[in-house]
């Protein structure tokens, strides 16, 4: 069984992209899962702890490009992706599986991410 360490990168193929996304530490899993149990109703909990999985998991990203045609560069905030790149990133056509890979986080790094996606590397930073 591997351990994967909160500061790996895995690569993950979803629709011609490549998503780096990291594991989560115990506390971005807790403050996670309080998401969860506030009283918002269960489909805005759902949406709103996907959200924060992003936010926390994600690292990088290849493949995408703005209108203009130059590279998408991901921002970030105390180490976290900034609102506007988490709604940029549920704009794309494959936001479904990305928010299934980073959901997946909270219950740890899974052998496999899902049918669509596919993990081309996982290594150390």
């Amino acid at each position: 069984m591997l351990v994967h360490k909160v500061d790996a990168k895995i690569e993950l193929e979803i629709g011609g992209i490549i998503v780096v996304i990291s594991p989560l530490s115990f506390l971005d899993k807790s403050e996670i899962l309080a998401i969860g149990e506030n009283d918002g109703g269960m489909l805005k909990n759902q949406l709103a702890m996907a959200v924060e999985s992003i936010k926390r998991a994600v690292k990088d990203v290849k493949g995408i490009k703005n209108e203009d045609g130059s590279p998408y560069e991901l921002k970030f905030a105390d180490g976290c992706l900034s609102d506007d790149c988490v709604s940029d990133l549920l704009n794309l056509e494959i936001s479904n599986s990305i928010i299934e890979a980073c959901s997946q986080l909270v219950n740890g790094v899974p052998k496999s991410f899902g049918a669509n996606i596919k993990v081309k590397k996982s290594k150390k930073k």
